[in-house]
């Protein structure tokens, strides 16, 4: 699935750049959330007019104007330049608040749908048709062929996107024609239910590979639009604002298809209707975002398009630790999410897990917000690490407690240890893309990198639920299910603890540091 998503470093003073065709602002970028604000001093950069290279602290190095060489060994086939960089550029006051609703706002619909799907509607669907024997294996194998239509397409539209040219921008065309691809096969999954034969599983499967060919089509190249539009000090901020979109899109989402699946018992109609309807209306308001004008874009080309996935470990070593931990991450995450429906059920025996695995997702989702509101811009200052650890650490200890609920039945513990999975989540997401973005060398393919990063997202959405659910479908043979979820509530905190080991090799700036690479004389 892709949920998800993108950043660029480098940059002149992006800040402090008025758009184009307005008058300059004297008062920097918006902080939505007040608890940080802009350093006030100036920090003078070093100028050299007859080098064309500037060898940066993280070993990366600045390029001349032309922006076509990221260093020996890189991609050469960049087209943003520095000229493109200082038009990044976030109004204040209601104007800037607006900025990130259009911006975010595809995120917002993007999360919201693959998570009803993921967590309540698929589920649901899935076992309404070949029954509770069967459920976990087919759950564990449906989701997965979905998310391997997703690792294969997001790269490609991301780089497609880096190398198109039109008067509707780059990135918008491909978010218009993914959101219409995904709202036709969403419509066309509604129609499969209780009666449907058992064979028609894999017409659902069929249809979930058509919703999340235009989802990856669309988030692909949306995940350079971020990095196009903000400058590197607000990199945080911005993680922030991605991060409460997507919270208010799950929670929306499985409080919504939770409700109307429980009202309407074997029909999935009106829940396919509102996933399609939301994607749709999430989508609009992204369409009006201003994309700026790249002074150089390079023709697309099958062979470039192969180079490109090629990473230099001298330029991309921290973005490799990056790919990994959240990897690690994820892989945790999507070990369990798809199966708190079934544990609800046959583990804390709840008669209506729909209704209590919805109610699961929106307390995981609403305790996540706060945190991941002071996580991004706490992050700005602490570092990013700092987040991942607490995070992590959060969530690893939630699932032995998990453990302990598996063998000690109790629907009211359960709700609250999902709030506090849920904070480390906030803590993670506020801080995800701003990772990625932080360690990206200048003049990155930003769309194309940005979908590698994603597969490190959508990969463990393939992996994990199939691992789990070949675990409990072993275990539910054998009689002892209970078992089979200790084993994996177990491989989720062995997959954090692997995410904060491989973490630390990571050299992030902190927003001080980007302040005195990108001020001004």
């Amino acid at each position: 699935m892709s949920v998800t998503q993108p950043l660029l470093g480098g940059g002149g003073g992006g800040g402090n750049q008025p758009l184009m065709g307005e008058a300059p602002s004297s008062s920097s970028t918006y902080d939505p959330t007040h608890i940080f604000k802009d350093d006030k001093h100036t920090v003078n950069r070093r100028k050299d007019n007859h080098n064309h290279h500037d060898r940066r602290e993280d070993g990366y190095q600045d390029i001349s104007s032309n922006g076509n060489n990221i260093g020996e060994g890189g991609n050469n086939h960049a087209s943003m330049t520095d000229n493109d960089k200082d038009q990044r550029f976030v109004p204040s006051g209601l104007a800037g608040f607006m900025f990130y609703f259009k911006l975010c706002s595809f995120w917002f619909s993007d999360c919201l749908v693959l998570g009803a799907l993921v967590t309540v509607v698929l589920p649901s669907q899935i076992a309404s048709i070949v029954g509770d024997d069967q459920k976990e294996k087919y759950n564990g194998i449906i989701p997965s062929l979905g998310a391997f239509m997703c690792l294969i397409m997001t790269p490609v539209a991301g780089y497609l996107s880096d190398h198109t040219s039109g008067r509707f921008g780059r990135r918008r065309p491909f978010i218009l024609s993914g959101s219409l691809i995904a709202t036709l096969f969403l419509l066309g999954c509604m129609l499969f239910s209780s009666s449907s034969p058992f064979w028609s599983v894999w017409l659902v499967a069929v249809g979930l590979l058509g919703v999340q060919f235009g989802m990856a089509w669309s988030s692909g190249p949306y995940a350079g639009l971020l990095p196009e539009l903000v400058p590197d000090e607000k990199f945080g901020v911005a993680s922030g604002y991605m991060a409460f979109a997507g919270a208010c899109g799950q929670l929306v989402g499985a409080l919504a298809t939770g409700f109307l699946i429980t009202a309407t018992p074997g029909s999935f109609l009106g829940a396919y209707i509102f996933l399609a309807g939301i994607l749709l209306l999430g989508a609009l308001p992204t369409l009006f975002v201003k994309e700026r004008h790249m002074s150089y874009i390079q023709p697309a080309s099958f062979e470039s398009f192969i180079k490109s996935f090629y990473l230099p470990a001298n330029l991309y070593k921290n973005f490799y630790w990056i790919l990994l931990t959240r990897f690690l991450f994820d892989m945790a995450i999507y070990a369990v999410l798809p199966f708190f429906q079934f544990f609800l059920h046959d583990i804390i025996n709840i008669d209506n897990p729909e209704f209590y695995s919805a109610m699961m997702v929106v307390i995981i989702v609403v305790s996540s917000i706060p945190s991941s509101l002071i996580a991004g811009p706490l992050s700005d200052r602490l570092g990013r690490k700092l987040m991942v650890y607490i995070s992590t650490s959060i969530i690893a200890l939630s699932m032995v407690v998990f453990v302990f609920l598996s063998f000690n039945p109790s629907i009211k513990f359960t709700l609250v240890i999902a709030g506090f999975v849920g904070m480390g989540y906030g803590a993670y997401q506020a801080v995800d893309w701003a990772l990625a973005l932080d360690v990206l060398p200048p003049n990155a393919d930003i769309a194309k990198d940005m979908g590698i990063w994603n597969i490190m997202f959508v990969l463990p959405q393939v992996l994990s639920p199939l691992i789990s659910g070949f675990v409990l479908s072993y275990f539910r043979n054998l009689g002892d299910l209970k078992q089979g979820y200790t084993v994996v509530f177990s491989m989720t905190a062995f997959y954090l603890l692997l995410a904060t080991i491989f973490i630390r090799p990571v050299n992030v700036k902190t927003k001080q540091q980007l302040l005195q690479i990108n001020a001004v004389e």
